[in-house]
């Protein structure tokens, strides 16, 4: 009679036992599945480090409504204007920029123009919301100036100037650490442009030389 009761009584036992060994098995099962997808997260990250940092650096300057996140740093040749230059409020767009007529005006009442030098054409290299970017070109050099808040208010628009015969290469391409598309024209390196203006690199350095008037470069 005590076997009998024994028996049942190991049964349930074995059956328990059996539960909780499976139990523990899925347990250690799903740990192990969770730990070794995060070994293999990190090992990517680690991995790909580089290439995802340059990923994040493109996608924070992803474009928004055509506007392009990048910022123009001052170069530190840009020149004052004049403190009898006058900004009219005619020269100054709704948009607080000026206008092309404005930059224009800015150059010929720079001070910076030789008697017998006239502005031929210009150009809107760079627009973001807070800054634009502007090439200007006389018949004796060209000139660069960058239109945001900070340069409105100290009058350091204009920020370089170079004789057109001096210039004699124009390259874009990308920007070594920022990955933006850049411009260098003569010994003005690195200026920055907008692909939402001119989404040709080589359609933008014919334009950039066209600038330049025959037989002088």
């Amino acid at each position: 009679m005590m076997s009998g009761l024994i028996a049942p009584s190991l049964s349930v036992f074995l059956q328990c036992e059996a539960k909780a060994t499976s139990s523990n098995t899925a347990a250690w099962l799903s740990f192990a599945s969770t730990l070794i997808w995060q070994v293999l997260i990190i090992y990517c990250l680690l991995s790909y480090r580089t290439a995802l940092y340059e990923l994040f650096q493109r996608l924070s300057k992803l474009k928004v409504a055509g506007v392009e996140g990048e910022f123009q740093p001052q170069s530190i040749d840009a020149k004052p204007l004049p403190s009898n230059a006058s900004v009219e409020i005619k020269n100054i767009g709704p948009d607080g920029f000026f206008t092309i007529d404005g930059v224009r005006q800015l150059v010929i009442g720079s001070g910076l123009l030789q008697s017998d030098e006239h502005v031929t054409e210009t150009l809107l290299l760079f627009r973001t919301a807070k800054q634009r970017t502007w090439l200007i070109s006389t018949t004796k050099s060209m000139i660069c100036i960058l239109d945001d808040a900070k340069t409105r208010k100290s009058g350091r628009l204009i920020q370089w100037r170079q004789p057109i015969t001096d210039i004699k290469d124009v390259r874009a391409r990308v920007g070594r650490e920022s990955g933006a598309p850049v411009l260098d024209i003569g010994r003005a390196k690195g200026w920055l442009y907008s692909t939402a203006l001119h989404p040709d690199p080589q359609e933008l350095e014919e334009k950039i030389r066209s600038l330049i008037p025959a037989g002088t470069s």
